[in-house]
């Protein structure tokens, strides 16, 4: 009989754990994510400009982007190797935004509002070429 007497206290003493057991996983699951997960945030420009319209080479080495540190936007692309050069792609005043790569990594497309319509530039700077009147 003594026995019989305890069996309710177990099956309460396991209700409970399981209760306390739940709460802490629930709990758990409502925080917020480990630092480990937070996507990493890095400085790539340092210009007394703004700096917009980023784009990355297709082999991910270096950023192309829009500046308007000399008043008016021109391109230029990031080396993102150690100690990286920042070189102007485009210096004619026409500002100059929304570069996109070309599929090889040669060419950079963008538009130029102050020239009009979509132009075609090498990676290493040059003579643009426009390729539509619009866009």
């Amino acid at each position: 009989a003594p026995r019989d007497a305890a069996h309710p206290y177990w099956a309460a003493g396991f209700a409970v754990l399981a209760l306390v057991s739940l709460f802490l996983a629930w709990r758990s699951a409502q925080r917020e994510p480990a630092l480990a997960s937070a996507p990493l945030r890095t400085q790539l420009t340092s210009s007394a400009g703004l700096d917009a319209f980023p784009a990355w080479s297709p082999d991910g080495t270096s950023l192309a982007y829009a500046s308007d540190r000399s008043g008016r936007f021109e391109l230029f692309i990031r080396d993102m190797a150690a100690g990286g050069d920042r070189l102007a792609v485009t210096s004619d005043g026409a500002h100059n935004v929304q570069p996109a790569w070309s599929p090889d990594g040669a060419t950079l497309a963008y538009h130029s509002p102050g020239r009009g319509g979509i132009w075609l530039v090498s990676r290493t700077g040059g003579t643009p070429r426009q390729v539509s009147p619009f866009g």
